[in-house]
């Protein structure tokens, strides 16, 4: 069973990154550059905290990235988000989807949905991180063909969950920066900073 991160505190910075599938060829003697795009791509994310109370969220987060070197790990995705809802239930519309478009139903007429917008497929409880690439207003019927970015990795089966509201990322977790141990009167204080990177 997946581990659940809580919301971190406010002054924790994210780096997000890609993690690419394919290279970059770069020819020996010059010549243009030509970038090998293959299905595979995730994302990565790269948290660094603020000082926090050793005893209390500091060391029960800090145990947790340990454990998520072996157990997949879930976090909230921090973004900039004001649209109070996409629809009641939205899913994947039809099976067998592949490339960087995805058919989903059961959205909100008229909901704009912007690009950089993240979003989850759910395939066998498992979350797959995604990036919107243009934006998109809902049609009546709450049908869209929505672009996205890396390319889908594994196929949805047709009705599979679909999140657009507070996605998450789900992979494994490594410790980037040690602990930093401190004493503050009678409270020890930690820090440190994490990498997420999706499992698939």
């Amino acid at each position: 069973m997946a581990i659940l991160l809580p919301v971190l505190p406010r002054q924790a910075e994210y780096e997000f990154a890609e993690v690419a599938a394919g290279g970059v060829l770069r020819p020996a003697w010059g010549g243009p550059i030509q970038p090998m795009g293959r299905t595979g791509d995730r994302w990565a994310v790269t948290v660094t905290t603020p000082t926090m109370d050793a005893s209390a969220c500091g060391g029960d987060l800090e145990t947790d990235i340990r454990r998520g070197r072996l157990t997949p790990v879930v976090m909230k995705v921090i973004e900039a988000d004001d649209t109070p809802t996409y629809g009641a239930t939205v899913q994947v519309n039809g099976a067998g989807q592949a490339g960087t478009t995805i058919g989903l139903k059961g959205l909100e007429p008229g909901v704009l949905i912007r690009k950089n917008k993240k979003l989850n497929l759910v395939i066998a409880g498992q979350h797959y991180l995604y990036e919107v690439t243009a934006p998109v207003t809902v049609p009546v019927g709450g049908l869209v063909a929505l672009p996205i970015w890396p390319m889908i990795r594994r196929s949805p089966a047709n009705n599979a969950a679909v999140i657009l509201k507070d996605p998450v990322i789900e992979g494994f977790t490594e410790m980037i920066s040690a602990p930093r141990l401190r004493q503050f009167g009678e409270r020890v204080l930690t820090g440190f900073a994490f990498r997420l990177e999706e499992r698939e």
